[in-house]
C-alpha cells in the first residue's frame, strides 16, 4: 500500500481567514482522504472559506434564479484554462459558508464532499440525479466514518427537493 500512497500526488488549497487556521488544516486533511479514496491523483483542488453574506452575495451573481441561503458552491475549471501547475488536473473551486457550520465540523466535512461531487460531475436537478448523488454522498460519508450531530434526514434530505 505504500507504494500506492507515493502516487497520490493531489495538492490543495484552502483559503480562510486567519482565525479558521485548524479549519482549514482538518478541511485539506478530509480533502486529501476524499481523493484517495476516490482514486484521484495528481490533481488540484482549491477550497474557501468565506463568510455568509459572501456566499450569498457569489451565489446571487452565478446563480441568480437560486433561493434560499447558499452552503456549498462549486465551480469546475474553464476548458483549456492554463494551470500553472501543468501537471496537475485541477478539480476546480469550492466555497463553503463557515457560518452554517462554524461548531459543526462534520457538517463542514458534509459540504465540501457534496461540492466536490459536483465538480466531478454530479447534480441534483431531477429526482433521478438527487437520488444518484445521494447514494453516492451515503456511499463516501460512510467510507470516510464522520459521525455528525445532524440526522441522516438533514444531510440526506432525498427527494425532497434540490440542495445547493
Amino acid at each position: 500500500m505504500r507504494g500506492a500512497s507515493s502516487r497520490v500526488n493531489n495538492k490543495i488549497f484552502v483559503a480562510s481567514r486567519k482565525g479558521d487556521a485548524l479549519i482549514a488544516r482538518r478541511l485539506t486533511v478530509t480533502s486529501r482522504r476524499l481523493l484517495t479514496t476516490l482514486m484521484i491523483h495528481s490533481s488540484s483542488l482549491e477550497i474557501f472559506l468565506l463568510g455568509g453574506e459572501e456566499m450569498n452575495r457569489l451565489k446571487r451573481t452565478f446563480y441568480p434564479k437560486g433561493s434560499g441561503l447558499a452552503n456549498v458552491l462549486a465551480f469546475p475549471p474553464p476548458p483549456n484554462f492554463p494551470d500553472p501547475e501543468a501537471r496537475l488536473r485541477s478539480l476546480g473551486q469550492i466555497y463553503v459558508n463557515r457560518d452554517l457550520c462554524r461548531k459543526d465540523y462534520p457538517y463542514l466535512a458534509f459540504l465540501l464532499l457534496h461540492g466536490l461531487l459536483h465538480l466531478l460531475g454530479y447534480e441534483h436537478v431531477g429526482k433521478s440525479d438527487i437520488l444518484k448523488m445521494e447514494k453516492r454522498e451515503k456511499e463516501l460519508w460512510q467510507t470516510m466514518r464522520i459521525t455528525s450531530s445532524r440526522g441522516e434526514q438533514e444531510l440526506f434530505p432525498g427527494t425532497r427537493g434540490a440542495r445547493n
